[in-house]
């Protein structure tokens, strides 16, 4: 099997003036990676960069290539790795291309003018990135986001394996951000490796393959966007309460800063639920920090997508059929592992009666009543017999009141 590793981070830690910047950090990156390091101001992103481009020198700790960084000769490591910073201020009146052309220096020798090759090269840059119409332009006389998007140029035109973007799109209108994110992935594609430092996480949770998300120094997650911006990352990283869901018209992680945040309740909850009788309670549970799962829910039924958007764990059927017995032990196993469970104000039928059946393996068990179960049975009457046993048990209210039941009861 063929390494594809670029980079390989083993246990960094960095100290400077006595305060600890970076700790513990490990992580690998491969050819076609695009990675997003996110994380709230101070938790470390510019710095983690600057270390693995070796601007801050660390001893034996950043490989690329199987080769440590400060193992390099400075020339060699600069056709391995290359970083645009975020400081994009430029004191002299170079015209554009000649900035672009400074990416090109690794392959000129001392007191060699540039070839035409370097220069078609700077000017493939340039039009990656939209710049082209400026090249003869000084620097210093264009906007900030035009001259961002020309030292990202100069960047590109450097032509190493690894390239690192320290918050690339800070300066940019909506249009350039999405062209520069768009040209990331299409170099990741080309087998580029991008590590990109960027503060919004909604945009790297759109176009990076992968993110690590930083949190005093320490690598709080990493893996997909999706397993790293939980509701629960976010929160912890940014000291906010967060709503993170699929966004149904994107089809993209969407975020949602709520009221103020309050620690995760250690109670876990279990809904049992369906046909729309649950989404109105899954927003109170969540709103209250519960820990919360659901019982087996349709693929389709609203109830789920309810689930999904609020990030809980569900037990999922396919449409129009019964509960499987696999998902029927699954679903005895989450009711046993919860403080209470919560039966919803749902109808009965044979597809869906195990739900009911599983109810009795509850240690406490709140039932929803908000219309007369008579008339939500539908399997002539066996679902309502299960019902009536369960009723002797529990605690009825309706679901306006169930706030005030489980703070009662837990």
């Amino acid at each position: 099997m063929i390494d594809d590793k670029v980079l390989k981070i083993i246990n960094l830690s960095l100290t400077l003036e006595n305060k600890q910047i970076l700790n513990d950090i490990s992580f690998n990156a491969h050819k076609g990676d695009l990675i997003g390091i996110i994380g709230p101001n101070g938790s470390g992103k510019s710095t983690l960069l600057k270390c693995i481009n070796g601007l801050i020198k660390t001893k034996r700790k950043i490989k690329i290539q199987d080769k440590f960084i400060e193992e390099y000769k400075a020339n060699d490591l600069a056709k391995k790795i290359t970083i645009m910073n975020q400081n994009t201020f430029i004191n002299f009146p170079f015209k554009s291309l000649e900035i672009v052309l400074m990416g090109r220096y690794p392959y000129i020798g001392k007191f060699k003018s540039e070839s035409e090759y370097d220069k078609n090269i700077s000017l493939e840059s340039m039009t990656k990135t939209e710049t082209i119409a400026f090249k003869d332009k000084e620097i210093n006389h264009i906007s900030g986001g035009e001259r961002q998007r020309i030292l990202c140029s100069k960047t590109i035109a450097q032509e190493t394996e690894l390239i690192l973007f320290d918050e690339p799109i800070s300066n940019l209108d909506l249009k350039y951000q999405e062209t520069l994110l768009q040209l990331f992935k299409s170099l990741s594609k080309d087998n580029k490796t991008i590590i990109v430092a960027i503060h919004d996480i909604k945009i790297a949770s759109k176009f990076c393959s992968k993110l690590i998300l930083l949190k005093s120094g320490k690598i709080l997650s990493k893996g997909t966007p999706k397993k790293v911006l939980t509701n629960v990352n976010i929160s912890k990283a940014y000291d906010i309460n967060a709503l993170s869901f699929t966004n149904s018209i994107t089809n993209c992680l969407d975020f949602q800063i709520l009221n103020k945040k309050q620690p995760l309740k250690k109670h876990k909850l279990h809904v049992i639920s369906g046909g729309n009788s649950s989404s109105h309670i899954f927003k109170l549970l969540y709103e209250e920090n519960f820990e919360v799962t659901t019982g087996v829910l349709n693929i389709g039924d609203f109830d789920l997508e309810s689930a999904d958007y609020y990030n809980f764990e569900s037990i999922v059927e396919y449409p129009f059929s019964n509960i499987s017995n696999k998902n029927y032990k699954k679903n005895i196993n989450l009711i046993k592992a919860s403080d209470i469970t919560i039966l919803s104000n749902i109808s009965f039928g044979f597809q869906n009666i195990l739900n009911l059946k599983a109810c009795c393996y509850s240690c406490k068990l709140v039932i929803i009543e908000d219309s007369p179960p008579n008339i939500r049975d539908f399997t002539k009457g066996k679902a309502l017999e299960m019902y009536s046993t369960l009723n002797k048990t529990a605690t009825i209210t309706e679901s306006k009141n169930l706030i005030n039941i489980l703070n009662t009861l837990l």
